[in-house]
């Protein structure tokens, strides 16, 4: 014994023999007993904690209090170890061998037996507390694995029921009466009349005949209002819980490829846009013009017919497009299909019917949309980075400043669309239709057009540098003021049909680009002191030349031969291309005759 405790009380001192490891133990106890209570507050947080994952800190403890333990319970479980194994057997020994000296002492001292006792309750009591360490972590983990197990289950229940309420149906009542229309000459058709709607109208030629007695009519019809809510409660499933957020979108992908198929969107039967004729009469000029504007009108029209977006495609879209950075996060992380690791998620809402619904500013960069219909769908601001848009349609969209950086729109239909001030840096534009669509302002840097149908499009503005316009159609196309710097019309087999086309202020353009093209006597030109020209025709027939005939809506349709709209490509046998163009000043009216006279 070599420790004193020394206390002064009524001037006297007195001299208490401490063991002397006595410190140690002490010191080991109380660690000892804060672990303890530490693991078993741990516990009790563990046991009450919801299904709902917290947020921010409190989460990442929450779902990681076991790693976070492993430091304190490694050396624990070693400290009881090292006691248990090592340290107390010698203790125990010691303390046996004091007791037995001072019993066997003439006077044993009755202190020194009674700091022995001490000493050897504190050590049980210690040995005690150390001995339920391991068995208090292995119960934690277990408790653990019970919990997650148990909150994994309840999120499978949620998303069980969610996925039922998304098919939810009812049954719907109505009043209506058969109505008969009958044509001479021709089969007779019915039409159910709604008490609550306004009446058929008869075709031309078509006469009414007795309608038929007012009946119930009864129906299944989608249960809006109960998927409404099953695509909340996923979105809400999501967010709380991030493990599941690939599992919901791939539910949310398919109801949407399920319920807005593509395949139940019939496109307009308006035809092709009409190409330009070669050298045409005023005439020619004329009824082109009369009829590209019937073709306006008649796509305007049937736009505005369609149906209206589906409530519950829209609800589902905007929870898809709103994810946040966190989720997404998780997309572009490594996923494992198939058997084999693959580099990011990508939403697939392929061959869907997403006609006149809202996308603007939705988040769907890297989404699979092949063979979409987007026709009149609201799409500004949308991001569709590296989206792939191959063979969809947007006639009529609306993507003013919309973000398609390096997207894949290849053969995709875009007649009419507004791509005002859009970003398509590096997208591939090849094959795609974009006649009469709005282009001006937009940045199209490193874009390839090759084989893109430009016809009466509008590229003013328009940033073009680097761009690929090998065998692109540049008819009537307007692109005043566009920079075309180091735009790619160079080289061989790599002219465009420019018949028509505006390139007055163009930044750019060069005499080498102008001589792979072809135009006329109306392709407009930089007035400057470069004396710019085009060439008539080509001496040589391009390799692409023939597949260029053949896809031509009048060819198609018999209304001219192959071999007459070769003859006017091509110079006439033994003859050089002629220098044509009409160099005009910026600010200048458009000859008349000209087709963009109409736009101005």
């Amino acid at each position: 014994m070599t420790g004193m405790f020394r206390a002064d009380h009524t001037g006297l001192t007195l001299h208490l023999p401490l063991p002397e490891a006595l410190p140690t133990l002490l010191w080991a106890a109380g660690a000892a007993l804060a672990l303890f209570f530490t693991l078993m507050a741990m516990q009790r947080i563990n046991r009450k904690r919801s299904a709902t994952a917290w947020r921010g800190v409190t989460a990442v403890v929450q779902r990681h209090y076991l790693t976070i333990l492993i430091p304190f319970g490694i050396p624990a479980v070693v400290l009881v170890i090292w006691l248990y194994f090592w340290q107390i057997p010698g203790l125990i020994g010691q303390m046996l061998q004091a007791l037995k000296l001072a019993l066997k002492a003439e006077l044993p001292k009755t202190e020194d037996i009674r700091n022995i006792g001490y000493t050897v309750t504190a050590l049980a009591g210690m040995l005690a507390i150390l001995a339920t360490i391991p068995l208090q972590l292995i119960r934690i983990w277990i408790n653990e694995r019970t919990a997650r197990t148990q909150e994994a289950n309840l999120t499978t229940g949620l998303i069980n029921t969610a996925v039922e309420g998304l098919g939810a149906e009812k049954k719907v009542s109505r009043i209506g009466r058969p109505v008969r229309f009958t044509t001479k000459g021709a089969p007779d058709r019915t039409e159910i009349e709604w008490k609550d709607r306004t009446p058929p109208a008869p075709r031309e030629g078509e006469t009414v005949a007795d309608p038929g007695e007012w009946k119930t009519f009864e129906s299944t019809q989608p249960n809006l209002e109960v998927r409404i809510g099953a695509i909340l409660t996923l979105d809400r499933i999501a967010r709380e819980n991030p493990g599941e957020h690939i599992r919901v979108m791939d539910i949310l992908c398919a109801y949407i490829r399920e319920n807005a198929p593509a395949s139940e969107a019939p496109g307009h039967d308006l035809g092709e846009w009409l190409a330009y004729p070669e050298n045409p009469t005023p005439e020619e000029r004329e009824h082109r013009s009369e009829m590209l504007r019937e073709r306006r009108e008649g796509l305007d029209a049937w736009i505005e017919r369609l149906p209206p977006a589906r409530t519950d495609i829209q609800v589902a879209l905007e929870v898809i497009g709103r994810r946040d950075s966190e989720r997404i996060a998780r997309e572009e992380a490594r996923v494992r299909r198939g058997g084999e690791n693959q580099r990011g998620y990508r939403l697939d809402l392929r061959r869907t019917n997403l006609r006149r619904h809202d996308l603007s500013h939705l988040d769907l960069r890297k989404a699979d949309l092949g063979w979409v219909r987007l026709e009149g769908a609201d799409l500004r601001g949308a991001h569709l980075e590296r989206a792939n848009l191959f063979g969809a349609h947007l006639e009529r969209a609306n993507l003013l400043k919309a973000h398609l950086e390096w997207a894949d729109l290849f053969e995709a239909h875009l007649e009419r669309a507004d791509l005002f001030e859009a970003h398509l840096e590096g997208a591939n534009l090849g094959g795609v239709h974009l006649e009469g669509a709005n282009l001006r302002g937009a940045d199209l840097e490193e874009v390839s057009l090759r084989g893109a149908r430009l016809e009466d499009a509008d590229l003013g503005r328009a940033r073009l540098e680097g761009a690929d316009f090998g065998r692109a159609h540049l008819g009537g196309a307007d692109l005043r003021g566009a920079n075309l710097k180091s735009a790619n019309r160079v080289g061989a087999h790599t002219g465009s049909p420019a018949q028509f086309a505006d390139f007055r202020g163009a930044q750019g353009l060069t005499q080498a680009q102008l001589d792979q093209m072809i135009g006329n006597e109306m392709t407009l030109l930089p007035e400057d002191e470069r004396t710019l020209t085009i060439p008539s025709c080509w001496k040589e027939a391009p390799p692409f030349l023939d597949a260029k005939i053949a896809n031509m809506p009048e060819v198609r349709l018999g209304l001219r031969s192959p071999e007459e709209v070769r003859a006017a490509f091509l110079c006439p046998p033994g003859e050089e291309p002629k220098r044509t163009g009409t160099r005009l000043p910026l600010d200048a009216p458009y000859p008349e005759g000209h087709p963009l006279a109409d736009r101005d």
